[in-house]
């Protein structure tokens, strides 16, 4: 399966989870996300390539402890935190 499909697949089932603004909001994030990730050399491809346990557990350790990451998305993670 291409990255594109696995997004496909996943907004897909994410659109009937939450609000088309949300929904919105979240593709355009997710977009955000990787390509900040990519020009940071923590991510090496796609976000929606990563398909073994492992790489993506060490992707999410990675941005967790990237101040340069929580400084570029304080006001998400905020958001993020207070709505959970």
């Amino acid at each position: 399966m291409t990255g594109n499909s696995i997004r496909d697949e996943f907004f897909a089932w994410l659109s009937e989870k939450v609000s088309p603004a949300q929904l919105s909001e979240y593709f355009v994030s997710c977009a955000d996300v990787e390509s900040f990730c990519i020009q940071e050399n923590i991510l090496d491809g796609k976000l929606f390539d990563i398909t073994d346990l492992n790489t993506l557990n060490n992707f999410i350790r990675n941005i967790i402890v990237s101040k340069k990451f929580r400084l570029h998305y304080k006001r998400s993670l905020e958001r993020v935190f207070i709505n959970a």
